[in-house]
């Protein structure tokens, strides 16, 4: 049996930069069937019927405030016995509203949420308006897709898989609907966030915004690798040598010649709760230290390179300040502690336990939980036992 490949930590990678996803639709959104952006709708359609299988996918359109006037607010359903294939969060006018899980099933938290009431502008008796905001408020539902089912006969679309009811009236008129594949390197790796952050495009600056109130996030960070770090494997990984070269000790193998590339490593997340992490611009996994059972992420080093590592996290839940992601040396697929956990004999770790096997620990999470948007990790200084 080869030995295991070598595992390192890179340290912690505070998420200083950030941006909501929705200021950032103009810069990552792709049409995969061309064409310009954002695509125009008479419905919002599952991803598919724009071309798209994998991925994010952005829906908005105009709503008239006096519909989302309703004392207590309005009723948000997404109709026919359908819901959102699989996690989504619905925003009114760049403020999150709360999410919508797939895995809750049809109902309440899988296709129903309250959406909160909205100012309706008046008018004085010179015709002068007592509100800033115009007549309409822009709903948008961002979905995300976390697996697709392999049984069964039926085809597993993704995004949105009915009509939009609000108090149980179809949403009619046009639909922008951005397409967000997210498979594109390049792209990810040059998105600005000052850039998005400071633009006013569908959404108020997240400096503004509690973290229930934020949404989908876009939080990005770096580590570096060291030029030592950098050779610490050679496993599994060739490139094309001169034909002819054969087996030997300087490294060739069958034509082909040894290639090193920088050690394994498993990325653990604080102030996060649910969302996709990508490392030089490609897609390594959803987290999830909501429900689990993925606490960590792993890195294969073959994605990692000398120097500067890009880090990007987009948390749909929304972040708290001071949000990290830490390259650790084991993973976690163990879920976040159970209260039936609690009691239990000391020498068990639990979860939060498990987060601080680096040198550079980890905050431990309590839970933080707000209506229509499940379960929030806000942080807490880790104190040891």
């Amino acid at each position: 049996m080869p030995a295991d490949p070598p595992v390192a930590s890179y340290g912690r990678v505070e998420l200083s930069q950030r941006a909501t996803l929705l200021s950032a639709l103009p810069q990552l959104a792709s049409s995969p069937r061309g064409g310009a952006l954002p695509v125009s709708a008479a419905a919002p359609l599952p991803m598919e019927l724009f071309g798209q299988n994998r991925g994010f996918i952005a829906y908005s359109a105009a709503v008239p405030r006096a519909s989302l006037a309703k004392p207590g607010g309005s009723r948000f359903e997404v109709g026919g016995g359908g819901c959102v294939h699989d996690l989504g969060t619905v925003l009114v006018d760049g403020v999150s509203a709360g999410t919508l899980d797939r895995g809750k099933g049809v109902g309440d938290g899988g296709s129903r949420l309250r959406l909160r009431e909205v100012v309706v502008p008046t008018t004085t008796e010179n015709g002068e308006s007592t509100s800033s905001s115009s007549s309409f408020a822009e709903l948008s539902i961002i979905v995300g897709m976390t697996g697709r089912s392999n049984q069964g006969t039926f085809f597993d679309t993704k995004g949105l898989n009915g009509s939009v009811l609000i108090d149980g009236e179809v949403l009619k008129g046009e639909w922008k609907v951005w397409p967000l594949p997210l498979d594109d390197p390049a792209k990810l790796e040059s998105v600005d966030l000052a850039l998005a952050a400071s633009s006013p495009f569908s959404a108020p600056s997240s400096s503004l915004l509690t973290v229930e109130e934020s949404g989908p996030l876009l939080l990005r960070g770096s580590f570096e690798v060291s030029a030592e770090q950098a050779r610490a494997s050679s496993v599994g990984e060739w490139e094309e040598g001169e034909e002819g070269e054969e087996n030997g000790d300087d490294g060739k193998l069958l034509g082909r010649t040894r290639r090193s590339h920088p050690a394994d490593t498993y990325l653990g997340f604080s102030g996060l709760s649910r969302g996709v992490v990508f490392v030089n611009g490609i897609a390594l996994g959803w987290y999830d230290l909501v429900e689990g059972p993925q606490m960590r992420v792993f890195a294969p080093g073959v994605w990692l390179r000398e120097g500067k590592n890009d880090v990007l996290v987009l948390e749909m839940l929304g972040a708290a300040a001071g949000a990290a992601v830490e390259s650790l040396l084991e993973p976690d697929f163990f879920g976040p502690p159970k209260k039936s956990d609690e009691g239990k004999e000391k020498g068990k770790k639990s979860a939060a336990e498990r987060s601080t096997s680096s040198s550079s620990e980890l905050e431990t999470s309590s839970l933080l939980r707000f209506p229509g948007a499940g379960a929030l990790r806000r942080t807490e200084a880790a104190t040891k036992s």
